[in-house]
């Protein structure tokens, strides 16, 4: 009778206690709810903790999250994730509450910048450094420049921009991390708004200069010029991007009241570094020693010095101070372009629309380049899922062109006798 009651006895111990910590296990209180992003999606996998805890929660394909099993009190909740910003909430729990938190988490620019995407996969921004340069527009602004191009120069580690000379519409010379052929080209591409475009010299015969195809798009237009400078960055284009990558992002339109941009800008152009010749005196002094020196006899009067022009001639010429040539093809050219822009939209569409004239008068008589652009981009948030949009450019230009080097004009000025 005795074990019968002591056995009786351990099972009613047991029971009781169970009891105890099922009633103990109610008292705890639990936090759940629902995580999205700020266009109503759900954001999977982020992270839900309790402040100074080791306990926490990841959200799942739904977004949902739960913590449970909570002893009540005062909790500051942290919900992060990847390229959002962290939220600290404080809530006070109850014994035996169900606190439903439902979170909306904000995009973080700041974050999103540290992860860059290049050819095949992503890697940290840390480690792509010196592979990948940006320019923004505002450093594009405070440069006065015709063309793109040349706003990069100095801009942007490991890339050369060389100009080979000043007349107006004329290419420079980008390299990417130095020449890397003999024989071939070493221009990068270029893509414009994700578009790959045809560069390069499309100039009928051969006056010495180039033209340069570049220079039909509006700096003014420009929003951020992106280098790629190593093989992963660039893998993405093939074989086409082994000299690097130019990405080009025009400008876009934001939500909001519509701003009005209105610009003009203007200058003066003239050579550098001009030569100091002899004057027409001095290189008859010159053309009389190197005579004697050779041991031949003076020139008459009669002597035809070039072509028909004679000795006679030439000194005549001379007396009255001969002919600067350099000063018959050089000039002081000027630049002046004027640019207007509108841009807003609401949220559903944005649009950029802007108007530029350029004209350039070149130090080189009858050289001079004239461009007229305009740009329309256009962006319609369909749905949630669809976006459309166009980007438009034209441009108008006209490049009169003049002869230089070897082709003649400067050159020949360069190389004729004063005297003549």
């Amino acid at each position: 009778m005795k074990k019968k009651n002591l056995h009786l006895g351990k099972i009613a111990t047991f029971v009781i206690a169970l009891l105890f910590s099922a009633s103990a296990y109610a008292q705890k209180a639990s936090v759940s709810g629902v995580i999205i992003d700020g266009e109503g999606l759900t954001v999977i996998g982020a992270t839900v903790m309790l402040e100074g805890t080791t306990t926490g929660s990841i959200s799942d394909l739904d977004g949902k999250y739960k913590i449970s099993g909570i002893e009540p009190g005062s909790y500051t909740v942290i919900f992060s994730y990847i390229g959002f910003k962290t939220i600290k909430k404080v809530v006070t729990l109850t014994p035996g509450e169900n606190l439903v938190t439902d979170i909306i988490m904000k995009v973080d620019a700041m974050e999103l910048d540290q992860v860059v995407v290049v050819g095949y996969g992503r890697r940290q921004k840390r480690d792509v450094t010196g592979s990948i340069e940006t320019i923004k527009a505002k450093e594009l602004a405070d440069a006065v420049v015709p063309s793109f191009d040349q706003a990069m120069q100095g801009r942007a580690a490991g890339v050369q921009v060389t100009a080979a000379n000043g007349v107006a519409g004329a290419p420079v010379k980008v390299n990417i991390r130095g020449t890397s052929s003999i024989s071939a080209g070493s221009e990068p591409l270029y893509v414009i708004d994700g578009i790959p475009i045809t560069s390069g010299d499309f100039s009928p015969g051969n006056l010495g200069s180039r033209t340069n195809a570049l220079a039909d798009l509006n700096p003014n237009d420009i929003e951020s010029i992106e280098i790629l400078k190593d093989a992963a960055a660039a893998a993405i284009y093939g074989s086409r991007g082994s000299n690097g990558v130019v990405i080009i992002t025009t400008k876009k339109g934001k939500s909001g009241k519509t701003k009005f941009n209105a610009s003009y800008m203007g200058g003066i152009i003239t050579e550098t570094n001009r030569l100091d010749l002899l004057s027409a005196t001095e290189l008859l002094a010159l053309r009389d020693s190197a005579r004697v020196r050779q041991g031949l006899e003076p020139e008459s009067k009669t002597t035809a010095i070039y072509g028909t022009w004679t000795r006679q001639q030439a000194d005549s010429l001379a007396a009255l101070g001969g002919t600067d040539w350099l000063d018959q093809v050089l000039q002081q050219g000027n630049m002046q372009e004027a640019n207007i822009s509108a841009s807003g939209g609401n949220d559903k569409t944005i649009f950029y629309i802007a108007g530029t004239y350029h004209k350039e008068k070149g130090f080189l008589v009858g050289n001079s380049y004239e461009r007229i652009n305009g740009r329309v981009n256009l962006e319609n948030k369909a749905t949630d899922k669809l976006t459309l949009g166009s980007n438009v450019g034209l441009t108008y230009s006209i490049n009169n062109r003049v002869p230089i080097g070897d082709a003649g004009g400067l050159g020949d000025a360069q190389r004729l006798f004063p005297y003549i």
